[in-house]
């Protein structure tokens, strides 16, 4: 599976949903999804609701990259507030013009980098509230 469009075809079926049942569970339309299996939308904004609905590895279901099933996670501690959360692919991707694909696609520094910026924000931000 070389494509977006073949693994999103591959995935649905093994999940035994029909194009209609995928949209609904990913709040799409049908329309969408039969675009993206026919390759005439080569990517998605929308793929972690279509990774949630199909219960995969947003990454492999975009690049093809890691394992198609999601990893599991053990539970957070309940006393640790920067704990991951148990199952960190129903997060909502909180970028509207950075896809999956773009950020993990950077080196390890530059993730760190962005990672150390918006910690840094989100800290300045809470003293101004």
């Amino acid at each position: 599976m070389n494509t977006f469009a073949e693994r999103l075809r591959y995935a649905r079926t093994l999940r035994h949903m029909n194009q209609t049942e995928l949209a609904k569970a990913a709040g799409l339309s049908q329309g969408a999804i039969s675009n993206y299996e026919q390759r005439f939308r080569e990517k998605s904004r929308n793929i972690l609701k279509l990774a949630k609905a199909l219960q995969v590895n947003p990454l492999w279901l975009e690049e093809g990259i890691g394992p198609m099933e999601q990893a599991l996670h053990s539970p957070s501690s309940l006393n640790d507030p920067g704990a991951l959360p148990s199952d960190i692919h129903s997060i909502d991707w909180p970028f509207s013009r950075v896809m999956p694909g773009t950020f993990h696609s950077l080196s390890a520094d530059q993730k760190q980098m962005i990672e150390d910026m918006i910690l840094a924000l989100a800290k300045s931000n809470q003293g101004l509230r």
